[in-house]
């Protein structure tokens, strides 16, 4: 028979059925715990006293069926009190459950944790050993994301840096190899370079220029032929050794008594990568000297001559002087300046026209002690393409005495007082002007007056602005020397032009 248990905290009447009497049940209602005890027996009859209706509680809300429990779950040490058991048989109304297997009644029924509880150890427990799982699990794959990326950044890099070091050796190969490209090379120029009388200068006329040579650049040149380079060593270490190269083909040339323009080829070897190699002259100094003594550039050539052949036959001329050393007189002109580098112009003459040659100075020549019209010497090559051009010129001397006319400044101005007497005199006639003092130096000409007199008369100068720099001391109030052609008055100025300065 069912029994009727009443729960203590929610006043809900539960019917239980009678084989669960004396075991706890769970309120379905409110979760708390019942014991489901048989009612006691009643008393002896009594006159029966109306009982208090008992307060309708509200319907609970939908909950699972309730569970039988063997024995209530443990208490909990925690600051709230602890609600105490009922005895059985406060209450007889019966606690409702849902219907379970008879093998399910001997499980505890789950007690509700109330809120506020704090969780239990266990759950703790087990939440931070999962975090803890979870951290080391992060960390883990944190380690080898940095580990991978970290690779991956010095793959790249190692790549990026044998890459460019792969490039830089690609680069410096081609450059190597096209500075040792110099197709000029070959056994027919080789032979253009004659022993005892070819200079570095014609040399590199025909070859290009070359290099000096280095003890590397011998074994590189003789590779196994040690006799050679032991032969060849004194010279390249007095830097007289100079070589041309085509990939692995070599022109080598020894040149007395040094390797500078005029130094004569004194031994040379064509080292080919395939063939056999040649060789002729003497590395012996004093040997050579006794083979082949110093000629130099004795052939002495006036410029007239040169200038007539040139009209005469140009090409029987240039097979004669084109490339090739000699002394050349005439006339000098005037002096110029191209840059740094200074240049005197002699007078040529073909089929009665002038004819300028232009023969460039070495660095450290000064012409300026020559007077206009004198004929003077110099020593050089022969470039141009119409004979008219000298390289390397170096001063020789003069041929012949300055025939200009020696005057001073006052006594060139007091004599153009009277035109008629002093153009005879001096007019288109090269001049050398003494005593000149500079009143002022304006586009290229100088104004020359005289000390001291109320004249009106002066002298204009001409000279090539870009021998400026040659003179530092054309300023006013300075006296100078005066070379140059004059060429009569013009107003009140005696003009004189071509002109250069001493002091």
């Amino acid at each position: 028979m069912p029994i009727r248990i009443t729960c203590p905290s929610c006043s809900a009447t539960l019917s239980v059925k009678d084989e669960y009497a004396e075991r706890a049940v769970k309120c379905p209602k409110c979760s708390g715990v019942i014991p489901a005890s048989q009612p006691p027996a009643p008393a002896p009859a009594a006159p029966p006293t109306p009982a208090k209706a008992a307060p309708v509680a509200p319907p609970p809300p939908e909950r699972a069926p309730f569970e039988a429990l063997d024995e209530p779950a443990p208490a909990r040490a925690s600051g709230k009190p602890v609600r105490s058991k009922r005895a059985d048989g406060d209450d007889d109304r019966p606690a409702k459950r849902e219907r379970r297997d008879d093998e399910d009644d001997g499980r505890p029924v789950k007690r509700r944790r109330h809120d506020g509880d704090e969780p239990d150890r266990a759950g703790r427990g087990k939440r931070a050993e999962g975090g803890s799982n979870a951290a080391l699990i992060v960390g883990i794959v944190c380690a080898t994301l940095l580990t991978c990326c970290g690779s991956v950044g010095f793959g790249v890099y190692w790549f990026m840096v044998k890459t460019k070091e792969a490039v830089v050796e690609t680069l410096d190969k081609a450059k190597e190899a096209l500075e040792n490209s110099n197709f000029l090379v070959s056994q027919r120029s080789y032979g253009e370079l004659k022993v005892g009388t070819t200079t570095r200068a014609q040399a590199e006329a025909t070859l290009s220029k070359g290099k000096t040579a280095t003890a590397d650049d011998l074994r590189k040149a003789f590779g196994a032929d040690q006799k050679k380079i032991d032969a060849w060593t004194p010279k390249a270490n007095q830097s007289r050794v100079v070589y041309w190269r085509n990939g692995d083909d070599y022109i080598l040339a020894a040149f007395h008594p040094n390797a500078e323009d005029q130094g004569r080829v004194q031994a040379k070897e064509w080292r080919p990568k395939n063939g056999a190699p040649t060789s002729a002259g003497e590395l012996d100094d004093a040997k050579f000297l006794q083979q082949y003594p110093p000629i130099g550039p004795t052939t002495e050539v006036r410029a007239e001559d040169l200038a007539k052949q040139t009209d005469d036959d140009a090409p029987a001329a240039r097979d004669k002087y084109q490339n090739k050393t000699f002394i050349l007189s005439g006339k000098l002109l005037r002096i110029s300046a191209r840059g740094n580098t200074l240049e005197v112009v002699l007078e040529g003459a073909a089929k009665g026209q002038l004819k300028e040659i232009t023969c460039a100075l070495r660095a450290g020549q000064a012409p300026f002690s020559y007077g206009r019209g004198q004929r003077i010497k110099v020593s050089g090559k022969c470039t141009g393409f119409g004979l008219d051009e000298f390289a390397d010129g170096t001063l020789s001397g003069a041929a012949a005495p300055d025939p200009s006319v020696q005057v001073s400044a006052a006594t060139l101005i007091a004599d153009y007082a009277n035109p008629g007497t002093a153009d005879p005199k001096y007019k288109n006639k090269d001049l050398t002007i003494s005593g000149a003092r500079i009143e002022r130096v304006e586009n290229g000409r100088i104004v020359i007056t005289t000390v001291g007199k109320n004249d009106d008369r002066k002298i204009t100068v001409a000279f090539d602005t870009d021998l400026k720099s040659q003179f530092p001391y054309l300023r006013a109030g300075a006296t100078i020397k005066i070379k140059g052609k004059c060429t009569g008055l013009t107003d009140a100025d005696i003009d004189v032009e071509d002109a250069w300065f001493t002091q």
